[in-house]
């Protein structure tokens, strides 16, 4: 497998995102060959044969927020007929023109002024004033009973603007997760790079360092962006639980998910739930917030009895500080005594240096442990000299340096 390079355009060509888009999706499906199905790869291709105009749209579009657009802010100079590229697209079934809307989706999509035409037209008995707040327009729209989605011309048969919609975004979801690897990046990395503002190490890929090896992976990383997303507009009991995949990496994101979705049941109060979704995660901190629910609930002396065991088993020196201050105020309770756990053995190493002519004692260090690897600063905080280092050499947490 010979993986395409990445060649990033000219910001001076009018069509550089196209370029940079159309570079991505060849390497995606050379490099993930095996984890695509045969109907995407068959979209994937005819995109690539429609038009310069009606490619460059759909990027357009792809690269803005969310996936309906009104047709009268399609306005790109080197696009001049979007009317005739839309057509294109809408017959390979890239996007629907149009689509059928909730009422809610038709408000956010209208001016203010908009929505006083709408409300007079959908409550010709009531009075709207020309200067009417858009939030209380909404309330009376969106008051009474749902109705099922239907196109604009359903709710506002004279309605001052068309609707566009993308019908490829799942597709395009999974096009940036194979190709980045995460769902926090998005396409604006290559504008970012080509004007300098940050730059990226190169790094040799092979097929073993696909981030991807099986599409399950690619599946589950999808459907954990998902619950995400989710977990932002509804309770924690209404997330479903993600299902294990037998990837570490994924598997870590899983772990951190479960983490937080106890986090959210504990504000919510729902503490059975929280300590239900504590006790399936393997994240750092979720063992010790499991304890501390269970120590205002359980018998204190299973409470140390779990305390103790978790001090066994990890090793962790943030975690182990938490632990030996739960297993101390649960043995308490339950009267009994336990030891303190034994602080760690720092290792020390002593490093005779000759007095500096100038400078202090600390600039003398960094001096002496730096080379062509490694860069060592020294900062004074506060009273508190601070080394830090880049390299492998350890640096405190607290205060940061960077």
């Amino acid at each position: 497998m010979t993986t395409p390079s990445i060649t990033l355009a000219s910001l001076d060509d009018p069509f550089y995102y196209l370029r940079n888009m159309q570079q991505i999706i060849r390497f995606c499906l050379t490099r993930y060959g095996d984890l695509w199905l045969e109907s995407e790869r068959s979209q994937l291709a005819e995109l690539l044969a429609l038009s310069e105009p009606a490619q460059g749209l759909l990027v357009r579009l792809i690269m803005r927020k969310g996936h309906l657009f009104r047709l009268n802010k399609l306005v790109y100079a080197e696009i001049p007929n979007v009317t005739s590229a839309l057509h294109e697209l809408a017959g390979a079934g890239l996007v629907t023109l149009e689509p059928a809307l909730a009422l809610s989706e038709v408000c956010a999509l209208a001016r203010r002024e908009e929505c006083v035409q709408l409300a007079r037209h959908r409550h010709p008995e009531q009075t709207f004033a020309a200067s009417a707040r858009k939030q209380d327009l909404e309330e009376v729209l969106l008051t009474g009973p749902a109705q099922n989605p239907q196109p604009l011309a359903g709710w506002w048969p004279h309605a001052p603007f068309a609707v566009v919609a993308l019908s490829c975004t799942a597709l395009f979801t999974r096009l940036r997760l194979m190709f980045f690897g995460n769902l926090h990046q998005d396409w604006s990395e290559f504008v970012l790079t080509e004007l300098g503002l940050q730059c990226f190490e190169p790094v040799a890929l092979s097929e073993h360092s696909r981030p991807f090896q099986h599409r399950d992976e690619v599946n589950a990383m999808l459907a954990l962006f998902e619950l995400q997303e989710r977990m932002q507009d509804t309770c924690a009991q209404n997330v479903p639980l993600p299902a294990p995949v037998a990837c570490e990496w994924i598997e870590y994101r899983r772990h951190k998910l479960l983490f937080q979705l106890g986090r959210q049941a504990e504000r919510e109060g729902n503490t059975a739930l929280a300590l239900a979704h504590y006790e399936q995660s393997r994240h750092r901190e979720a063992r010790i917030r499991a304890l501390r629910l269970r120590e205002k609930c359980d018998d204190p002396a299973k409470v140390t009895a779990l305390a103790q065991q978790a001090l066994d088993e990890i090793t962790q020196p943030e975690a182990r500080i938490s632990l030996g201050r739960i297993l101390q105020r649960s043995a308490k309770k339950a009267g009994m005594v336990v030891p303190a756990p034994a602080s760690p053995a720092v290792p020390v190493s002593h490093l005779p240096l000759p007095k500096p002519d100038s400078g202090g004692v600390e600039a003398a260090v960094a001096a002496h442990l730096a080379n062509d690897q490694v860069r060592v600063f020294h900062q004074f905080c506060a009273g508190n000299p601070v080394l830090s280092g880049r390299g492998g050499i350890a640096r405190r947490r607290q205060p940061p340096l960077f």
